[in-house]
């Protein structure tokens, strides 16, 4: 071939020192700008951590009111304690039943419930 008919070909032409260098401080460079866009991107994730965590907490205590049917809250209420039921009854100030539940063997013994037998076991 001649240089009439020139191509435009990659070939391996070696460094001069200056480029060298060049290359080396231009790394070094590329090396500060990663390690800022990898502080910024920590930076982010954080943000989006605080941002979303309190979201999944919120979401997590909906869930589990939805699948049970209740939820936690606190009221205004006062104890009974139902003899002929064997249940606790927990009552708002106009007596309205707020919730009720079966008592616990410890909670009968104090107050001196006697369990109620099937008759089967009698």
């Amino acid at each position: 071939m001649t240089k009439d008919f020139l191509e435009r070909r990659t070939l391996p032409i070696p460094l001069t020192e200056e480029q060298i260098e060049a290359y080396r401080a231009r790394n070094a460079e590329i090396d500060i700008l990663q390690q800022e866009a990898a502080e910024r991107l920590d930076r982010a994730k954080a943000a989006h951590k605080a941002d979303t965590e309190p979201l999944k907490a919120e979401k997590k205590v909906k869930l589990a009111a939805l699948r049970s049917g209740t939820e936690y809250r606190e009221v205004e209420c006062w104890e009974n304690v139902n003899e002929e039921e064997g249940t606790l009854e927990y009552l708002d100030a106009e007596g309205v039943l707020i919730y009720s539940r079966k008592l616990t063997p410890t909670e009968r013994i104090q107050y001196k419930i006697q369990f109620q037998r099937d008759s089967q076991f009698r």
